[in-house]
């Protein structure tokens, strides 16, 4: 059973971990102080807040904390380099 929110909630918690779970449509978000699960998150949804992140004027690029997001970025170049491969492929 999903609950229809009509109010808008600010929420700020110290972030462990982010995960999307496509089969559910839902962004999970936890941290030592609790967790929170946004439903009705599809693909689309996801791939507008990515774009948001990195393809702004001011963007998320440049600005990391962890030695980690850097390799993140590069996985992120490569997945999406395969990806387009590939349509190009179906393309021809």
């Amino acid at each position: 059973m999903s609950i229809e929110l009509t109010a808008n909630y600010d929420v700020s918690m110290h972030v462990g971990n982010v995960m999307y779970f496509e089969d559910c449509h839902e962004l999970h978000i936890c941290g030592p102080d609790g967790s929170l699960n946004v439903g009705g998150v599809d693909a689309d949804d996801m791939m507008q807040c990515i774009r948001n992140c990195i393809c702004a004027n001011s963007n998320i690029l440049g600005r990391f904390k962890q030695p980690w997001s850097e390799k993140s970025v590069k996985e992120v170049h490569e997945a999406l380099g395969k990806y387009l491969a590939t349509k190009e492929e179906v393309a021809k």
